[in-house]
């Protein structure tokens, strides 16, 4: 179950989701002075993959999907980003759902030959 800008289904008011927005933005501004997508991937890396369930997952979801640099240091600012208008520290439940909104239904199993990955559709749903 992923909470707060990726749950589906869940109706949220226009104030509701600027007050959210709002006191996530003061949030990065007291932590670390700018906002998110601001911070480098290292400062990410420490802000985001504060234990080892998250760092492995990351790990692995980045390398399976073949990540770019680029792409990874987007995905912890997201990470980041959503567990802050959560009001919450930065979790498994963050990142899968970040994964889930970046890869949605594609996912990397093996290459046949230097160049060419397979790529199979996942249910995300089970």
């Amino acid at each position: 179950e992923h909470s707060g800008i990726l749950e589906r289904g869940k109706q949220e008011s226009s104030e509701v989701i600027k007050k959210r927005v709002v006191n996530a933005w003061r949030v990065q501004i007291e932590r670390q002075g700018t906002q998110n997508s601001r911070l480098s991937i290292e400062e990410l890396k420490e802000l985001v993959l504060v234990s080892k369930e998250l760092t492995g997952y990351f790990k692995k979801v980045s390398g399976l999907h073949q990540w770019s640099f680029r792409r990874m240091r987007s995905a912890l600012s997201l990470i980041l980003t959503q567990a802050d208008l959560n009001n919450e520290p930065p979790g498994l439940k963050h990142a899968t759902a970040i994964v889930q909104l970046i890869q949605p239904d594609q996912i990397i199993l093996k290459s046949k030959k230097p160049g060419s990955p397979v790529r199979t559709k996942i249910n995300w749903e089970s």
